[in-house]
């Protein structure tokens, strides 16, 4: 079974993105996590019956935590941006998976947000966004999915592998 095929319980998504259980259920219940098809929880509805979240929820999570901590956004906007790199790909990386090269940044504005591979090529940020607010929160995916993946207990780059070769590409699409 590979890791988008596995399901976490709340414990080890709070304990792999640094938010508290009882935060990740509030934020459910105001529906700011992707809560629909293949990324919903599994499970739950009542007293004694655990949920699990998929490796694109706990990814979602904790972007939009990051994004949270820096105190620039409400959760709204933190989860619209965190959804753009936890349910999407493209051809140079997977679902819920950073660039393989470089170093894969998320710019977030008050109305925009960007998937960057952040390499020796990459232009000023004001190139890259032009006429856009001055005001940016920029999250370091590479470093946050690092530390997500080895709190869930797998190799990071084992991870990358198997979402640039499509393996979690057919269950996000099915959201």
């Amino acid at each position: 079974m590979t890791i988008f095929e596995q399901h976490f319980t709340l414990k080890q998504v709070a304990d792999a993105t640094g938010a508290s259980a009882q935060t990740i259920k509030a934020w459910y219940h105001y529906g700011y996590p992707v809560n629909t098809g293949a990324n919903a929880p599994t499970g739950g509805g009542g007293p004694g019956k655990h949920r699990g979240y998929s490796l694109f929820s706990v990814m979602e999570i904790a972007v939009a935590k990051a994004i949270l901590d820096a105190r620039h956004f409400g959760p709204e906007q933190a989860f619209h941006a965190a959804k753009l790199f936890a349910h999407t790909g493209d051809e140079g990386r997977g679902i819920a998976v950073p660039y393989p090269e470089g170093t894969t940044v998320l710019i977030v504005s008050t109305d925009e947000a960007l998937i960057q591979n952040w390499n020796s090529e990459t232009k000023a940020m004001n190139t890259i966004l032009p006429g856009k607010p001055e005001t940016y929160v920029v999250v370091n995916i590479s470093d946050l999915f690092d530390r997500v993946g080895l709190a869930l207990g797998f190799d990071p780059r084992a991870i990358e592998a198997e979402g640039d070769a499509g393996i979690g590409k057919s269950r996000a699409a099915t959201a």
